[in-house]
């Protein structure tokens, strides 16, 4: 995108692309790199389509991203200019094509040059606004600090982080312990966020920033006062030069500090997994820490020079916004992994004695010296947390090569196990042997891998619905590692499917603390509510992930599921239609559905939705045909569903969508075959 020196104003809005700045009303407006990238390709290419593929070819260019990073970048920009997608004020969404800057804009020349006198005021006295004598003055770094002098002299090493991508967005916690913790999303969307790359603005701006940070967000993070553990996220290593992006320097340091961190009592670490994302693109790293709801943001970056690699870290503490400690390292890199966990050593150390706590466990290992296996294993893991299937088979095929390259990979062989079953999840019965002799072959490496006894607990409950046997399995997995955010989802999952719901949740909401910003963990406390029968608090969770990610349909489908056990159907209704709305649905469909609907019913409605294939798996096609009074076609699909092994047959037992067939012997009978009766 050309930075031609032009400046674009639309509304109270003023973009100085040249610059890097946003402007409302004078004061600054605080965007991610990719959503500022994104506004002005849209703003350069004002009144036509800009097609999403474009949008990520020229923002993200050839960065592994997925088309949801493009939604994230719009919401962002959404939120920044206060306009409701629903108005399209700004910019208009071309469903499954693109978007489009519909506002009217202006195109100026402003000089910068000078000294923003006057907060708010981007003219010069007496000059009207917008015109060419308009003065906008900025200054690009703070006063170095005594530490930033001895660490970084030349003060070039500025601190980018990546922003997660839409399933990764910060969604209030339904809990209400996390609701009195928080203050609202509204006023955390409100405030500014403070730029931390040592790009700020000078004077009182800046100070109006920080003020409202400390204002805006001081109560939302506990102290890490005596008595309660602090929290810390590690990001990613940014590269000052991107030519020198390397995912075994930017994920591998910080998983092996991660790693030392984690061994550590009354601390708790962020895992490797909630913030592997954050490699994609940049994020402010206070915004990281109110997303993780931490107390402490380690961000860090490296250059490489002369076979050796030097890394400055910044300790943010979020609730002050300021700076604590700056730790600086440098390793020769012949030997990369001896470089990782060499400095995450000399870190980890500092960071112990900074806090005042001490090891007290074994450090989890990396398990791997081959550097393309281990490689292959992050990309692999960073796409089992996405939540579609092709990614799932991506990563499979990542992993075989991990584990081709090093037989002993034991964490690999793990999570191809895992991936397995995901990729495979409706003809498990034929992919069952597969991940038995993976996740066996992980276990004779490594008989302590929490990863591959959470598999066994899925494979005991999932195929041979053990609850039971797969509780022990789960409680030993979270044992080996309390912090695996996985073995607690899992265990939940049993629980819930035996009936202990409040148990259940509990398991969930402590996968949700390790892990706030997973969409696994996010939609599965929604989906324990819904078992346990809390259908408003269901509905109000996936509602909140739909705020994040409103194209995601899976979501309205849920939404629709807690309205419609509340015999809300016209909501239910009413939802449907937007979830048609999403996919585009012809007006044809859309008005057939409405006359089914208004001469039928619901149960029409679902009966409808059956007929054009809404729903695959053979369980949910007969929970549909439960709620839609159709038995005898229900506990047709119930057997075939019981015959392919599919995983969530155990919610039998629990499934509002069932409730009309528990009267029938059938239902008792198949009841007991599944619990080996």
């Amino acid at each position: 995108m050309a930075e031609n020196g032009l400046t674009y104003e639309f509304g109270d809005f003023r973009l100085i692309p040249g610059e890097g700045m946003l402007l409302h009303n004078g004061r600054p407006v605080q965007l991610t790199p990719k959503a500022f990238a994104t506004l002005v390709l849209l703003i350069e290419r004002r009144g036509h389509l800009v097609q999403k593929d474009e949008l990520m070819d020229r923002v993200w260019q050839n960065a592994f991203v997925e088309e949801s990073a493009v939604s994230k970048s719009v919401w962002t920009i959404r939120q920044a200019l206060g306009e409701d997608p629903k108005s399209s004020r700004f910019i208009q969404t071309v469903p499954k094509r693109g978007y489009r800057f519909i506002g009217k804009v202006e195109t100026l020349e402003v000089s910068l040059s000078g000294l923003l006198e006057d907060n708010g005021r981007d003219n010069e006295a007496g000059a009207p606004n917008g015109t060419a004598s308009s003065h906008v003055s900025w200054v690009y770094r703070l006063p170095l600090l005594p530490e930033d002098k001895k660490t970084d002299p030349e003060g070039i090493l500025p601190i980018e982080r990546p922003a997660p991508s839409v399933e990764k967005g910060a969604i209030a916690a339904a809990d209400e312990s996390a609701d009195k913790a928080l203050v609202s999303q509204e006023v955390l969307d409100a405030a500014p966020a403070l730029s931390l790359r040592k790009h700020v603005i000078a004077g009182g701006v800046a100070a109006a920033v920080v003020i409202a940070l400390v204002l805006g967000y001081v109560s939302l993070v506990r102290t890490g006062s005596a008595g309660v553990p602090r929290s810390l996220v590690v990001l990613p290593i940014a590269p000052i030069n991107t030519v020198d992006h390397n995912l075994l320097y930017e994920v591998g340091i910080a998983e092996s500090l991660i790693n030392r961190l984690a061994s550590v009592e009354n601390f708790t670490v962020r895992p490797i997994s909630s913030v592997r994302g954050y490699a994609d693109a940049p994020i402010d790293p206070l915004a990281a820490g109110r997303e993780q709801k931490a107390d402490y943001v380690l961000a860090s970056n490296y250059q490489i020079a002369d076979g050796r690699i030097k890394v400055t870290a910044q300790l943010y503490n979020v609730a002050s916004g300021k700076v604590e400690e700056t730790f600086q390292d440098q390793q020769d890199i012949a030997n990369v992994f001896a470089a990782q966990d060499t400095i995450a050593a000399d870190f980890g150390n500092r960071l112990m004695a900074r806090f005042g706590v001490s090891p007290a466990a074994p450090v989890k290992r990396r398990g791997t010296n081959n550097e393309e296996a281990y490689r292959l294993y992050q990309q692999a893991m960073y796409l089992i947390d996405r939540r579609f299937t092709e990614n799932s088979k991506k990563a499979r095929e990542f992993l075989e090569k991990a584990v081709a390259l090093d037989p002993n990979y034991a964490r690999a062989w793990a999570g191809l196990a895992l991936t397995i079953r995901t990729s495979d999840a409706q003809d498990y019965a034929e992919a069952h042997q597969d991940v038995v002799e993976a996740v066996n072959k992980a276990l004779a490496i490594d008989p302590n891998l929490s990863e591959a006894y959470t598999v066994l607990c899925i494979d005991k409950f999932a195929y041979e619905y053990d609850l039971a046997g797969a509780e022990v399995l789960c409680k030993q997995a979270i044992a080996l590692d309390p912090n695996y955010s996985t073995a607690h989802r899992m265990y939940s999952h049993v629980l819930n499917f035996s009936g202990r719901h409040d148990e259940g949740i509990a398991e969930s909401r402590t996968a949700m603390d390790l892990e706030p910003i997973s969409y696994f963990n996010q939609t599965h406390l929604g989906w324990t509510l819904y078992l346990a029968r809390r259908y408003d608090e269901a509905a109000d969770q996936w509602q909140r992930m739909l705020v994040l990610d409103p194209t995601n349909t899976h979501l309205y489908n849920q939404v629709i599921r807690a309205l419609e056990a509340q015999e809300k159907y016209d909501e239910a209704f009413e939802w449907l239609m937007k979830l048609f709305a999403v996919r585009q649905k012809d007006q044809e469909t859309i008005q057939r559905y409405k006359n089914i609907y208004r001469t039928s019913g619901w149960s029409a409605v679902v009966l409808e939705r059956i007929n054009e294939g809404e729903w695959t798996l053979d369980v949910n096609i007969a929970c549909a045909y439960g709620r839609a009074g159709e038995k005898e076609k229900a506990f047709e699909h119930l057997e075939e569903a019981f015959r392919r092994r599919e995983w969530i047959m155990l919610q039998m037992k629990v499934h509002p969508q069932l409730d009309s067939l528990r009267d029938d012997p059938r239902y008792r009978d198949l009841l007991g075959r599944i619990e080996g009766r």
